[in-house]
């Protein structure tokens, strides 16, 4: 944790605060209406459940971690017994981080994530690197986003994820950096889409005097819908349509029901 905490301490923000022991072997948390249970086996790993079903990510080093300990933090530690060690968090912000802290040059430089999905559901990687979780019909379960990866000094660690069939695993080139090294997939259940909110779409909203808190309160409670353009739906609360696009989770467009400048899906 301290690691982590010099490298890039925004990871232990915001942290669930869990209890100082685990029951039945797992700790379980909920956030809004997704239900997050971290496994003190790694082999069983982490569940998201949601009104889509369950996702299980299976974890790094499975086969040969011993029981995960529990930092008063926050966080589930499993350390995989090769120069690396996984450390599981749930935000406040209702996603979970799995973050690697690799040790030295001796570490894997692949960390192969299986994925069990809800039926017909399917990972899909994007050209920005960051991977979805799609149902049969298309539509978004949830979002891993872009990876990263950082070094002992703060310097950006080259990362990539690769998908093959239902595992997803994040390949850290970190031969030559500095160690340690800390790599985090951040798993984001499509509840919480909002932090797929661009740039582009946070001007839009300013523009049009809208918070991004009201964008929120739409995606989160919000009645969901389908939108006029095929892979879009509309969520509208407090007279606000927030417009997504299904596939990526990228918010499309924020508008005040009733009238002002839709765009794509309206």
């Amino acid at each position: 944790m301290a690691v982590i905490e010099r490298i890039e301490p925004s990871v232990l923000d915001n942290l669930v605060k869990q209890s100082h022991e685990m029951t039945d072997g797992h700790l379980v948390t909920e956030q809004a209406d997704v239900r997050f249970a971290l496994d003190s086996s790694a082999p069983k790993g982490i569940s998201m459940t949601t009104m889509d079903g369950i996702i299980e990510i299976g974890l790094p080093g499975a086969r040969v971690a011993p029981e995960a300990e529990l930092h008063p933090g926050g966080a589930v530690i499993y350390d995989n017994v090769d120069g690396t060690t996984t450390v599981a968090t749930v935000r406040q912000s209702g996603s979970v981080q799995v973050t690697t802290v690799i040790d030295d040059a001796t570490a894997p430089t692949e960390y192969a994530y299986p994925i069990t999905l809800p039926e017909a559901a399917e990972l899909s990687r994007h050209e920005d690197g960051s991977v979805s979780v799609l149902d049969g019909e298309g539509e978004l379960i949830a979002i891993v986003d872009v990876p990263w990866a950082k070094d002992a000094t703060g310097a950006t660690v080259p990362t990539d994820f690769v998908v093959k069939g239902n595992t997803l695993t994040q390949i850290v080139h970190h031969h030559g950096a500095v160690y340690p090294v800390i790599a985090d997939p951040w798993w984001i259940p499509a509840l919480f889409v909002m932090a797929r909110l661009s740039a582009h779409a946070a001007k839009q909203i300013a523009a049009r005097g809208i918070s991004q808190n009201l964008v929120r309160i739409a995606l989160q409670e919000g009645k969901r819908t389908r939108g006029n353009e095929k892979g879009t739906s509309v969520f509208t609360a407090n007279n606000i349509r927030v417009i997504v696009n299904d596939k990526t989770g990228n918010i499309i467009t924020v508008t005040r029901a009733g009238g002002g400048g839709a765009s794509g899906g309206r």
